[in-house]
């Protein structure tokens, strides 16, 4: 009997929520270009990444904060990667 070998890739997807406390004259525009830009500027950040950089170099407050990760996954999607036989 041959074998074969089957690579498969996953990948999942987590859904992270944070109430944030902005002054009065920053609407929630300004503060979506703000996270657009540091996700930009900082390309490997995790979301807890971002709500410590709003809080320690924005000086903005993070009310409350999702910590999904790695439990609680809102997708996932797996392929096939590779297929070959083995010798």
């Amino acid at each position: 009997m041959k074998k074969v070998k089957i690579e498969l890739e996953q990948k999942l997807t987590y859904s992270e929520e944070m109430v944030v406390g902005v002054p009065d004259y920053l609407s929630a525009n300004d503060l979506s270009i703000l996270v657009e830009g540091i996700l930009q500027n900082r390309p490997d950040v995790s979301p807890k990444d971002v709500a410590y950089i709003l809080e320690n170099e924005y000086e903005l407050k993070i009310d409350k904060q999702s910590f999904n990760f790695p439990e609680q996954s809102s997708d996932s999607e797996t392929e096939v990667f590779n297929v070959y036989d083995v010798k």
